[in-house]
């Protein structure tokens, strides 16, 4: 199904690729026999695929800078651009947990219902002399927008990883009711 910012929900035949990486555009044909159309995350709210697959079309502000190891920035702060980007949906609720995953970085984002969606900021940067470092914000943002009660050493140890960031998810929105 296609969800339009209207709100429009129209059922179709969407193209499958079996994405590792996020999508910058789908594939869908209103009827099997139709002409192929090509939609952007600006031109719908929403789309999925059977029970398993839903992404969000969202204007979003992310930071593009690479994961890779041979190409990582020398800047600590992330550099946001203003971008609209299908963000894979992996839980929703009081507090929703979203991804982008692209061949050079993984970025996580969340929204607090009626809020924006803001990154998950986490970023690992070449030091001037030798070595890298992580920036770690990410701890803190969940600290303090994502929190029922857990101590701050608890969220100290969370990896920004998929698995650790949806049970953290989870156990928020099962706390918050």
């Amino acid at each position: 199904y296609i969800l339009t910012k209207s709100d429009d929900k129209t059922t179709c035949f969407i193209k499958n690729y079996d994405w590792k990486n996020n999508p910058a555009q789908i594939e869908y044909k209103l009827l099997e026999t139709a002409e192929v159309q090509t939609a952007f995350p600006e031109q719908i709210r929403e789309f999925g695929i059977g029970e398993q697959i839903k992404y969000i079309g969202a204007e979003v502000d992310i930071d593009e800078s690479s994961d890779q190891l041979k190409d990582l920035s020398q800047e600590k702060a992330p550099q946001f651009i203003r971008k609209n980007v299908f963000l894979r949906v992996l839980l929703e609720g009081k507090a929703s947990l979203y991804e982008v995953i692209t061949a050079n970085y993984l970025r996580f984002f969340y929204q607090k219902q009626g809020d924006s969606i803001i990154q998950l900021i986490y970023k690992t940067y070449q030091l001037p002399e030798f070595g890298t470092a992580v920036n770690y914000t990410y701890r803190a943002q969940l600290n303090k927008e994502i929190n029922c009660g857990n101590p701050a050493l608890k969220i100290k140890s969370i990896q920004y990883t998929r698995s650790e960031l949806l049970a953290f998810f989870n156990d928020y929105n099962s706390c918050e009711g």
